[in-house]
């Protein structure tokens, strides 16, 4: 199993590799962004009861953040021809969060067509994994 450093330097990483904000991240992961900072800072233990958490966030498994298994990330299972619409979704989704990015929408529309779009990538991601298994 990884030291607590180590599973942290992952979930960076990987959090670098989604270019995932360290507000999306906490977002996502319904965690307050001044705690969130802490296990990034290393100054507070990274919670292991969250660990399923943050491996679905990340597009990885509960296994590779602890350091069971050597490097199994989802994207490695899918061919990004299989599925392009999950990068475009998320794409979407942080658009929709900038604030440089200018809406004519409300704050209720935005949140609702924010939540449609999520809805539409862990429909993707399903589909995308019935695929990979179908192949296996």
């Amino acid at each position: 199993m990884r030291t607590n450093d180590e599973i942290i330097d992952i979930i960076f990483k990987l959090k670098e590799e989604k270019n995932l904000s360290l507000s999306e991240l906490a977002r996502r992961l319904n965690l307050a962004k001044s705690g969130l900072s802490r296990y990034f800072n290393k100054t507070r233990q990274f919670p292991i009861n969250k660990v399923n958490d943050f491996a679905k966030v990340l597009g990885t498994t509960p296994e590779y953040i602890l350091g069971f298994e050597p490097s199994v990330k989802t994207s490695e299972f899918l061919n990004k021809n299989e599925n392009p619409i999950q990068e475009d979704l998320e794409q979407m989704i942080s658009k929709l969060n900038s604030h440089a990015y200018v809406l004519h929408y409300d704050e209720e529309d935005k949140d609702l067509l924010i939540e449609a779009l999520r809805h539409a990538i862990k429909l993707s991601e399903r589909i995308a994994k019935k695929q990979v298994q179908s192949k296996e």
